[in-house]
């Protein structure tokens, strides 16, 4: 009995002592996932929002005559190459990798969403400039 209480004692301050280690460890990998899962969930917004330009596009596209087709595909490229280029300068900006990825997800998701607004209120008015 004398041998077992210091081993036992011992075997339980190792682990109420590393107790502290586990937690630390279990914190250090769920904030490793935070970006992950804001990637994830900015790379899926951005999906979502592309989808209805998309759609917001052709509805137009499907309203116009043949001139107008061409100015808005035209206008439509340049629009994209611009969205990109902004949005690739402003991820430049953030410090640390997965920051700018996110940061680059959302930027696309915001930009893509007020363009998608912008093809919406022509569809609404089609005499609007």
């Amino acid at each position: 009995m004398n041998r077992i209480a210091p081993a036992f004692c011992l075997t339980l301050c190792l682990w109420v002592g590393g107790l502290p280690l586990n937690a630390q460890a279990q914190t250090n990998d769920n904030r490793q996932d935070v970006p992950k899962n804001d990637l994830q969930s900015n790379r899926e917004a951005y999906q979502r929002e592309d989808l209805e330009l998309n759609i917001a596009y052709r509805k137009l596209m499907a309203q116009l005559q043949d001139n107008g087709k061409e100015r808005l595909k035209s206008a439509q490229l340049a629009w994209l190459k611009f969205r990109d280029l902004q949005c690739e300068f402003e991820r430049g900006s953030r410090e640390g990798e997965s920051l700018q990825s996110i940061q680059h997800k959302s930027c696309l998701a915001a930009a893509t969403r007020q363009r998608t607004n912008e093809l919406s209120a022509w569809l609404k008015d089609p005499n609007r400039p």
